[in-house]
């Protein structure tokens, strides 16, 4: 990693990686994949990955962040909740308690937007 992206990082891990656009980058990062090369993994633009990574805007749809996590191979709750550890491995899936917990700290758009989600992927 050249010394930019290293100072890069490491301001990102100290600001505690609470914004989503902080965990993208990080987990990238980790995983070692350019931003060229999530661009032409997920089919879509290098600056659509950009400004994921810099706050000018964050991927909308719940079910492409799940995506991100499995490229990524990192935990989809803390990629996109914060949540648990970002080491979970991602096949494992939820244990109730765990879904429950999430849950609670959702508002309740939020638990719309979930339930709009869920509904969409089970059809």
């Amino acid at each position: 990693m050249d010394k930019e992206l290293k100072n890069a990082s490491e301001k990102r891990l100290n600001y505690g990686l609470r914004r989503i656009s902080d965990r993208l980058f990080y987990a990238r990062i980790k995983a070692k994949l350019s931003q060229e090369d999530v661009a032409k993994i997920r089919n879509i633009s290098v600056k659509t990955v950009k400004r994921w990574e810099t706050r000018a805007g964050t991927p909308k749809n719940q079910n492409l962040i799940m995506k991100l996590a499995e490229i990524y191979n990192i935990s989809y709750p803390w990629l996109s909740f914060h949540f648990g550890s970002e080491e979970t491995d991602f096949e494992q899936g939820f244990e109730l308690e765990l879904i429950d917990n999430i849950w609670q700290k959702l508002d309740r758009e939020k638990q719309k937007s979930v339930m709009v989600t869920i509904q969409k992927l089970i059809q």
